[in-house]
């Protein structure tokens, strides 16, 4: 046994084998790989990249009709795997070879090491990868439908339009993998590690992600329909267009994700952490969620992008309401009429850097106008605002009153009545009180001069319209 361990850290294929293999037909390369697993101690293929070589493997056909098509005795060399009858790579040491349109399908692989291999067109279906090492491995076109490929190690590859459908990859890691277009529908990727992968456009139809790890994934248009993604955690991922209707959700951790113009139709999010998620453009038709999962603000408030911001808490305001949850969607709407009013104001901010004077008047009054609305009634939603305001304006006429004499008191003397010019508080706030809400002077107190004249009807304008603002804003929360 010491000797054949001694034998096989000793082992290295000669360089005469790097360069007949870069020589050779794809039938003389297969022919010579079989030859090498025989005469391995351990018989397995040792082929590793050094001094500047590497294994030439392309096109190289080793599929079981291959095998098979090599009859008795040789049908059965050690080199083939007798479950699948495919070819027998166990713990092969391939790492960077090429092996560009190879055939592979159903042979076992199981704990190979294949960091950067260069596997491009692979045919790999069925094929068993189990424990593989194939970090940096370039799979980009590679069939590898239906393979096993359970807690291989995948991070940094190159996965571009690798179609992975009904594959096995359970605790995989995928890490910062590039699978840009891949097919993964109905694979099992329970628990797999693609923190920073990037699956744009990727098919995971029906996949199964239960548990995965998707945190800053990049997500942007893929097919998420009828995926498992309980318990799943996708912090910060990016979810730009992402279709997840019919997805399960149940626990998923979605703390940060940029879910803009994501579909999300008819999905059950109650149990999922959305704190500060980016809803600009989301579509939430029948998607039911709470407002208190928002953890009070979305995330492009947070990164002050105030007009994308604007839209997301307008998809939250149609959603809230036709889920019939009014509060929270007269909450939506405020915050959406806030990031109007921010949005306007970084708007006049910028034109007055550039010195654009008519622009920057213009967001300047809006967000003035904005500003003054939110003080006086929160957009409409506030009834406490409302008499606040009304309070504010009653004791502002009452102080003007007092400051300007405008208000004057008729006593009966003996020579007749007189007028007497009056700063009594009583007397003031009687007068303004009146004008306010009646829109008429008492009997005994009246305008003293035409300023006070132009005052009264100014409080009484103003007043009657605080009073119908009220009568607005209280129709509303009764609707509610």
């Amino acid at each position: 046994m010491a000797q054949v361990c001694a034998q096989m850290n000793s082992y290295r294929a000669p360089r005469d084998v790097y360069e007949r293999l870069a020589a050779a037909t794809p039938a003389e390369r297969a022919a010579i790989v079989l030859r090498l697993i025989e005469e391995h101690p351990a018989k397995r293929l040792e082929l590793p990249a050094y001094d500047g070589l590497h294994a030439v493997l392309d096109e190289v056909d080793l599929s079981p009709e291959a095998l098979e098509s090599l009859g008795e005795p040789h049908g059965a060399g050690p080199w083939r795997d007798p479950e699948s009858g495919g070819i027998n790579l166990s713990g092969a040491d391939l790492q960077g070879a090429s092996l560009r349109n190879a055939d592979l399908r159903r042979g076992c692989l199981s704990n190979a090491d294949l960091r950067g291999a260069l596997m491009g067109g692979a045919k790999l279906s069925a094929a068993r990868l189990d424990g593989a090492d194939l970090r940096r491995a370039d799979l980009a076109g590679a069939d590898l439908a239906g393979a096993a490929l359970g807690q291989a190690d995948l991070r940094g590859a190159m996965l571009e339009e690798t179609d992975l459908r009904a594959a096995t990859l359970r605790f995989a890691k995928l890490g910062d993998a590039v699978l840009e277009e891949a097919r993964l529908a109905k694979a099992d990727l329970w628990g797999a590690d693609f923190d920073g992968a990037d699956l744009t456009n990727a098919d995971l139809r029906g996949a199964l992600l239960e548990e995965a790890h998707l945190a800053r994934a990049d997500l942007t248009n893929a097919n998420l329909q009828e995926t498992i993604l309980r318990r799943a955690d996708l912090r910060e991922a990016k979810l730009v267009g992402a279709d997840l209707r019919g997805a399960t959700l149940g626990n998923a951790v979605l703390r940060g994700a940029v879910l803009r113009d994501a579909k999300l139709q008819e999905t059950d999010l109650t149990h999922c952490d959305l704190t500060h998620v980016h809803m600009s453009g989301a579509r939430l038709d029948d998607t039911r969620f709470g407002r208190e999962q928002l953890g009070g603000a979305i995330g492009e408030e947070l990164t002050r992008e105030f007009d994308e911001a604007r839209k997301g808490y307008l998809s939250l305001e149609r959603a809230f309401q036709n889920l019939g949850d009014h509060d929270a969607a007269a909450w939506a709407y405020r915050r959406r009429r806030r990031m109007q009013k921010r949005g306007a104001l970084e708007q006049a901010r910028a034109a007055h850097a550039a010195r654009q004077w008519g622009p920057m008047t213009r967001f300047y009054a809006v967000y003035a106008s904005d500003q003054f609305v939110e003080w006086v009634c929160d957009y409409g939603e506030s009834i406490p605002r409302v008499f606040a305001s009304l309070l504010a304006l009653y004791l502002l006429f009452c102080a003007a009153y007092g400051l300007t004499g405008s208000v004057v008191r008729e006593q009966e003397t003996p020579n007749g009545i007189i007028k007497v010019p009056t700063r009594h508080p009583v007397d003031l706030a009687i007068f303004g009180l009146l004008a306010m809400t009646t829109g008429s002077i008492g009997i005994r107190l009246l305008p003293a001069h035409d300023l006070a004249l132009a005052l009264v009807g100014l409080h009484v304008f103003l007043g009657v319209a605080l009073i119908g603002l009220l009568g607005f804003v209280l129709g509303n929360r009764i609707r509610r």
